[in-house]
């Protein structure tokens, strides 16, 4: 099983225990004690300071594992970095390959400015607003860049595709392990359009299986496509250009593209 869908799923299931630590956070600041006389509501207890640092423990590693997504094992921030000046005319790899990661960076500052701001607050009850105001700023931006099911560039609120790709890891031999790598991920193991980021792509990623387009497609151009990237043909910029290939692995994608007619 390959890295990215593992990173994938953690990210999508951590990001609920960071939202959930930061409405913790924002509920047990929200009481400043301005006029109340009680000494609790003035405070900056042990509990506060637990919630506070879990919370920063959990975004930072979340925000590493989108790092991580989008700097090395993600297709669809490959797709924008590779050629930007096209892709961000592109909703989807406009959202992942820049929004989003930009409103991440944000957050991420934000959150952390405010707990060395909240730390420098003189009294207990100042350093509450400060942590209730900047925990409060970071949810602003967080939530509005999630991919919410239903939007355009949504993603599924609970991922489940580590057990799919289990149950389908068999691939077919003709194919090279550079197939694994570099296109399962959109075209699926088996070539029909089903890969993990799939879903996220619009439109989507060719289906290999398909009789008619194996019909009307030539080698020359499956190569060419691969090679080039989709936008220099025409196609999604989401297909990104593959210049570092050997022609030998040029020809080894093709036959396993090939490979796929029929199945």
């Amino acid at each position: 099983m390959s890295l990215y869908p593992i990173t994938l799923v953690a990210h999508s299931y951590l990001r609920w225990a960071v939202l959930g630590a930061a409405f913790v956070v924002i509920a047990r600041t929200a009481s400043f004690g301005s006029t109340s006389t009680s000494s609790s509501d003035a405070e900056w207890t042990a509990g506060h300071e637990s919630a506070h640092r879990a919370l920063l423990g959990l975004a930072d590693g979340q925000f590493a594992l989108g790092v991580l997504l989008w700097a090395w094992l993600s297709p669809i921030s490959a797709a924008f970095l590779d050629d930007p000046r096209h892709a961000v005319h592109d909703h989807v790899l406009r959202f992942f390959g820049l929004e989003h990661a930009t409103m991440m960076v944000l957050a991420i500052g934000i959150l952390h400015g405010g707990r060395r701001w909240s730390k420098k607050a003189g009294a207990p009850r100042l350093r509450r607003r400060r942590a209730f105001a900047s925990v409060t700023a970071f949810v602003a931006l967080v939530v509005p860049s999630i991919p919410w099911p239903g939007l355009h560039h949504g993603r599924p609120l609970f991922r489940t595709e580590v057990a799919t790709e289990r149950a389908s890891a068999a691939k077919p031999s003709v194919c090279p392990p550079l197939y694994e790598v570099r296109c399962a991920m959109c075209h699926g193991t088996h070539g029909r359009a089903d890969g993990i980021a799939a879903p996220s792509l619009h439109p989507p990623p060719r289906n290999f299986t398909d009789p008619k387009w194996q019909a009307a497609t030539s080698d020359v151009r499956i190569r060419d496509v691969v090679k080039d990237g989709g936008f220099a043909h025409g196609l999604s910029a989401a297909m990104p250009a593959q210049p570092d290939l050997t022609p030998a692995d040029l020809d080894a994608l093709v036959a396993c593209v090939r490979s796929f007619s029929g199945k």
